[in-house]
């Protein structure tokens, strides 16, 4: 009768464990699901642009010059100085939009140089400079020191 017990006391056990490996690799395959969905959706949205581009009767050969020498934004990014930024208007604090620019394969803007921020633009966005490691030293996203002296 222990034998039994034993036996069937084990299996509810192994039963339990697989359930939950189960329900694991159920949310495991959800995110890939989701990040494959997202990655084809971005991939999507870059063939039909370029192939908007390329069949555009207006093109320019300087655009197309332009085109070789600096990266292709997608659609909704804007090119600027060879780099593409995007413009949310998601209204989010600083840690929700950073983790939304890495979400989408990007991160919060760097200012490099003078004329970067000379250009403001007309409304208020994050930046990629923080100091939440260390309370007044501020760091970029690529963890350099701000440089006071560029500003």
């Amino acid at each position: 009768f222990l034998v039994i017990v034993t036996t069937v006391f084990r299996e509810k056990v192994e039963d339990k464990l697989q359930q939950q490996n189960l329900a694991t690799a159920k949310e495991d395959l959800k995110l890939l699901e989701i990040n494959v969905t997202q990655m084809l959706e971005r991939l999507s949205n870059q063939v039909f642009a370029l192939h908007q581009h390329l069949t555009d009767p207006q093109l320019e050969n300087t655009d197309l010059q332009n085109r070789k020498t600096y990266p292709y934004c997608s659609e909704s990014w804007v090119l600027f100085n060879a780099s593409c930024y995007f413009f949310s208007t998601d209204k989010l604090d600083w840690n929700a939009s950073r983790n939304n620019c890495t979400s989408i394969g990007g991160h919060l803007v760097i200012i490099d140089s003078e004329e970067d921020y000379s250009s403001s633009w007309d409304k208020s966005y994050w930046i990629g400079l923080t100091d939440q490691k260390t309370e007044g030293h501020f760091l970029w996203m690529n963890n350099k020191h701000l440089d006071e002296n560029k500003m």
